[in-house]
C-alpha cells in the first residue's frame, strides 16, 4: 500500500491563498487609466473618446455600434445547442492519413 507524501513546510497552508495579493496591474492598463482621468477642454480624455465612439456609431460605423452595443448592453451569450429535437445528436468523425493513410 502506496504511503501518503507529507506536504513539504512551505506548502501553502489549507484556507491560505498562495496568492494573497491577487493578480498584479499591467502597466499599460494603470496608464491609459491615468490618460483617461486627465482633463482637456472641460472633459476627461475618456469621455471625449466616447463622444468620437458615439459619433462614428450614428453616422451608421457598424463596429463603433457593435463596439458600444457590447459595452453597454454586454456582449450576448452565446447559446449552444447539443440536442437535436430533444434527442441527442449523432456525427462522425472520419480521419484520413493521407496518400496511403488508414
Amino acid at each position: 500500500m502506496a504511503e501518503k507524501r507529507k506536504a513539504p513546510p512551505t506548502a501553502f497552508k489549507p484556507g491560505t491563498s498562495g496568492n494573497p495579493g491577487g493578480r498584479p496591474k499591467s502597466s499599460l492598463g494603470k496608464a491609459l487609466a491615468e490618460l483617461g482621468e486627465k482633463k482637456a477642454g472641460g472633459q476627461t480624455n475618456a469621455q471625449r473618446l466616447a463622444q468620437v465612439a458615439w459619433e462614428k456609431a450614428i453616422a451608421g460605423d457598424l463596429d463603433w455600434a457593435n463596439f458600444l452595443a457590447d459595452r453597454i448592453l454586454g456582449k450576448p451569450a452565446q447559446a449552444v445547442d447539443l440536442q437535436s429535437g430533444g434527442a441527442p445528436m449523432a456525427f462522425t468523425l472520419s480521419l484520413s492519413g493521407g496518400e496511403g493513410g488508414q
